[in-house]
């Protein structure tokens, strides 16, 4: 009497359930492939500088999909244009990946003026940088506390905190000291470390 595993129908069994398997192991790789598009990645090129029409021209010939996220201003750029892309340039990508773009703004980001009135010279200038604003000429007046800012001047006047400025703006300051200009003291500095090479 025949075992089981030496008859035919067993084989055929066999042969069924490997014939089965490898068909889900193949549709499974196409399946695949067709997801994620293997095989059609491209070099990400850079979009930098050009136009919407441009970026508009590029989604109906090639399929880009381009979505904005932000404008940011830029003096050195075309308002308009694009400033930044993620995927960045020369990144590996599969097609259809979307791209999120930033635009060049036609005007400044405008910002909330911090209060500096108290603060030392160095936070306040670390304050200003944080805010995207800048120190502009420094004035010094006699006072108890040496280098405490006492005012803060945009266009000859006061500016209270809380009033908005565009971003890049330079705030000149009003602070304690000894009356001497910035550019004294910088030189002054320079002697120091002059005399101490010397030495």
């Amino acid at each position: 009497m025949k075992t089981f595993w030496k008859t035919r129908q067993f084989w055929r069994t066999i042969i069924l359930m490997m014939g089965v398997s490898l068909l889900i192991v193949i549709l499974t790789l196409l399946s695949l492939r067709i997801f994620t598009r293997q095989g059609q990645s491209f070099i990400v090129p850079d979009f930098t500088g050009l136009s919407i029409n441009q970026l508009g021209t590029l989604q109906k010939e090639y399929g880009f999909e381009f979505e904005i996220i932000d404008s940011v201003f830029d003096r050195s750029q075309q308002p308009g244009t694009v400033l930044r892309h993620d995927p960045a340039p020369n990144a590996t990508v599969k097609r259809g990946r979307k791209f999120y773009v930033t635009l060049v703004s036609s005007t400044p980001d405008m910002v909330v003026m911090p209060n500096l009135i108290d603060l030392s010279l160095r936070q306040a200038t670390s304050l200003l940088e944080s805010r995207g604003l800048f120190v502009g000429t420094i004035t010094y007046q006699s006072g108890y506390f040496q280098n405490a800012v006492f005012d803060q001047i945009y266009r000859g006047q006061h500016i209270p905190p809380g009033e908005n400025v565009r971003k890049g703006t330079y705030i000149n300051l009003i602070v304690s000291g000894t009356g001497r200009s910035s550019q004294e003291e910088t030189d002054e500095e320079n002697e120091d470390i002059w005399f101490e090479e010397e030495d």
